[in-house]
């Protein structure tokens, strides 16, 4: 006897339901999931020449030098008396040190600087020290917040996306170190809306960074678009390279920066 349990098991269900489920999709996908990226050149101006003319060689780079960080640092101020969290990038550990201190000495004056988060990412620190300096710009540092990092140290699968803006003070020189830079910041978990500014300044070797990068980024396809909310859907790298080039083409005297004040 007994009760017949025949076609009642309920085994099929349990497996199906305690089984392993993945959602596989591509950064493509995700990109257009995410909030919109914007990229910006900011041409910064300076008054070099008149020393090239009396072979004075030396002063020109030196002012040129002086007239970008003075524009950097007004760019990065302006940003964080917004309330917005900063990324700077430059190239040599020494530059980011001394951004860093400059950033906060000016903020300090205007009484912002005490409460200014503010951090120096640097590719001789430890990986482990980078992670949790990244961890902590994330998930707990308030806004206003500054990261000043080199570009080999944010290349190793740091992962800062908690940003308003990234400024990168050193052209990059290829499409894939755009798509490290914007790696960084442009992945799951972004809720802000990030602008990417890069600063070129004019008579320099700034601008001989960027002719080579435009030259490489040629080949790529052109999405014509200023943002990726517009973008079509490409292979990262195309993505970031293409919306790129095709800004620049079209936008070339438009993003002129008119003074380093």
């Amino acid at each position: 006897g007994g009760l017949d349990t025949t076609g009642a098991s309920n085994l099929d269900e349990l497996r199906a339901r305690i089984a392993y489920h993945f959602d596989v999709r591509t950064k493509s996908v995700i990109a257009h999931l995410l909030p919109a990226v914007a990229y910006h050149i900011i041409r910064i101006p300076n008054d070099a020449h008149a020393f090239v003319r009396f072979h004075d060689t030396e002063s020109a780079v030196a002012h040129a030098a002086e007239a970008k960080r003075e524009a950097t640092l007004t760019r990065v101020c302006e940003a964080l008396i917004a309330n917005e969290k900063v990324i700077l990038v430059g190239i040599r550990r020494a530059w980011a040190a001394d951004m860093a201190a400059a950033v906060q000495r000016r903020l300090a004056r205007g009484g912002v600087g005490r409460s200014l988060w503010c951090r120096v990412l640097t590719g001789d620190q430890d990986v482990s020290l980078r992670q949790a300096l990244a961890s902590e710009f994330v998930h707990s540092a308030p806004a206003p917040a500054l990261v000043v990092a080199t570009l080999p140290a944010i290349k190793e699968s740091i992962s800062l996306h908690d940003a308003d803006r990234m400024i990168v003070a050193a052209p990059p020189w290829t499409p894939g170190d755009l798509t490290q830079l914007k790696g960084r910041v442009r992945r799951p978990g972004q809720k802000r809306r990030l602008t990417i500014e890069f600063l070129i300044s004019e008579g320099t070797i700034d601008e001989e960074i960027e002719d080579v990068l435009l030259r490489k980024l040629a080949p790529v396809s052109d999405t014509g678009a200023h943002t990726e909310d517009e973008a079509t859907a490409l292979p990262e790298e195309q993505e970031v390279a293409g919306a790129l080039s095709a800004w620049l083409h079209r936008s070339w005297e438009r993003a002129s920066l008119e003074g380093a004040a």
